[in-house]
């Protein structure tokens, strides 16, 4: 399957998860309030296609605290990965420095810390640089 929006991944998150997870990743805290400010926020976002523009020369690289990054979008804490897939963590820690970009791990993490360190040390290994290390408190 091909993902072109949120709306996919939501979609295929109701095909792959459990009820549970699933009521839990779509839940927001108390009167989830926030969570639907923020999703009408990001309604009004709306993107400006530029066609028939030279994008040749344009980067999204950037930096962060003086580490360089591939682009400006990093992976926010999110709790409780194992729900959604085996590896949890780990595995998202790899999909960030595959690409080059951060990932900030959550004080709800179903993972250790030392555990998702050790899996971020392997790939920085094989890939020759040190990448942004976060942790939510």
């Amino acid at each position: 399957m091909t993902f072109v929006s949120l709306d996919d991944y939501e979609r295929q998150a109701m095909r792959s998860l459990d009820r549970n997870a699933l009521d839990y990743y779509r839940s927001g805290a108390q009167d989830m309030l926030t969570l639907r400010d923020n999703q009408r926020a990001f309604d009004r976002i709306q993107l400006r296609p530029r066609v028939l523009t030279d994008v040749s020369s344009i980067s999204t690289r950037t930096t962060l605290l003086n580490t360089p990054i591939a682009s400006p979008i990093c992976i926010a804490p999110t709790a409780m990965q194992r729900m959604a897939h085996a590896e949890g963590e780990c595995a998202t820690v790899r999909a960030a420095l595959s690409r080059n970009t951060c990932m900030c791990l959550s004080s709800w993490s179903t993972t250790s810390i030392e555990d998702v360190a050790r899996a971020a040390e392997a790939l920085e290994e094989s890939k020759g640089h040190r990448s942004v290390r976060w942790m939510q408190l």
